[in-house]
């Protein structure tokens, strides 16, 4: 009688170890999604720091290039690379 009530209470352990950790997965439909918050970010301006603390001035080592004329450049890159291809296909032709 005393093993059965052992036997019976393994299984209702393991069950519910693999019930618990069938659940585990199931738990992101709740979790909103933030991958996308930094697009509504706002600037704000730099923080002033008091004349009183004796700190370095900001590096800009590490600042955010303008997208916008990176974007124009690469673009004319591309452009200027196609017209070439373009070209030397007509040539070859």
């Amino acid at each position: 009688m005393r093993t059965l009530k052992k036997v019976l209470l393994r299984i209702q352990v393991v069950l519910l170890g693999l019930l618990l950790g069938s659940l585990c997965g199931c738990g992101d439909q709740w979790v909103k999604d933030h991958s996308n918050d930094y697009i509504k970010a706002k600037s704000h301006p730099p923080l002033k720091i008091p004349a009183k603390m004796n700190v370095e001035p900001f590096s800009e080592e590490y600042q955010i290039p303008d997208i916008k004329s990176e974007a124009k450049t690469e673009k004319s890159k591309i452009e200027s690379e196609r017209s070439e291809v373009k070209s030397e296909i007509k040539t070859n032709q």
